[in-house]
């Protein structure tokens, strides 16, 4: 350490997933698995979407619905956004 400033030496060790992060990632394989969606082709809508210059990307076939259902009715998504959380979080403990 000098007078003019002061190094810091920090080893980390790589986080694994426990508790929260654990049922976060089986929720998202549980999402993927019952999309009509892949990977591949929400990845080629962005790109393709951004290429164009589009502003407002909705890569996924359900998204349009539910970008009109969000913006024209918001009490309704979230009565709806609540009970689909509720129905994927019973049994979970």
């Amino acid at each position: 350490m000098s007078r003019l400033g002061s190094t810091l030496q920090a080893t980390a060790t790589p986080a694994r997933p426990t508790g929260f992060f654990s049922r976060l990632k089986a929720f998202a394989d549980r999402m993927m698995q019952t999309s009509p969606d892949s990977l591949d082709g929400v990845a080629d809508a962005c790109v393709a979407a951004v290429a164009r210059g589009q502003f407002l990307i909705m890569p996924t076939r359900r998204e349009p619905a539910r970008w009109r259902l969000k913006r024209w009715l918001p009490e309704l998504y979230f009565r709806q956004l609540l009970k689909l959380a509720r129905g994927r979080g019973r049994g979970k403990g």
